[in-house]
């Protein structure tokens, strides 16, 4: 469970971080105000003032990598307690 716990916390900080360092370096200029109630990458990445489409598709595939292996690991620990149950 502690296991479990900890790699819960480290992927969402190693994602937030990721996230976090693709942004910071970004030129904003223009108007500060964002149409929606919560700050979305890809509306903060509308803020900037470069071309965003390599962070934006940076930050599709590291959202998409963590959903994939988090998949893989509920589909993991799911034929583990099936097949325990077997036995």
């Amino acid at each position: 469970c502690h296991m479990l716990v900890a790699g819960s916390w480290l992927g969402g900080f190693i994602h937030s971080i990721i996230q976090i360092i693709i942004t910071i370096p970004l030129p904003f200029c223009g108007p500060n105000v964002i149409d929606h109630y919560f700050c979305d990458l890809q509306q903060l990445f509308k803020l900037a003032c470069t071309d965003t489409f390599m962070e934006g598709f940076i930050v599709m595939a590291n959202s998409g990598l963590i959903s994939i292996v988090s998949l893989f690991i509920l589909v993991s620990s799911y034929a583990v307690i099936l097949i325990s149950l077997r036995k």
